[in-house]
């Protein structure tokens, strides 16, 4: 959600909708990403009954 948009409850509108079509499609367990330092999108996960189940880790290497 755009920054000047952000609290006014379109990330959560949003996921009820995605999860409530997925619910009726059949869909069982719904995966979802984020970094760990994305406080905001997290709690918004955590809000709408989502757990951390684990971590991923990222690798790179810069080559020039």
């Amino acid at each position: 959600v755009k920054k000047d948009c952000q609290g006014m409850g379109i990330a959560t509108e949003m996921l009820e909708y995605a999860t409530t079509d997925l619910k009726k499609r059949g869909v069982e367990v719904v995966y979802i990403d984020t970094g760990s330092n994305n406080a905001k999108a997290r709690h918004l996960y955590e809000k709408m009954g989502f757990r951390e189940f684990g971590r991923t880790l990222h690798f790179k290497k810069a080559l020039i």
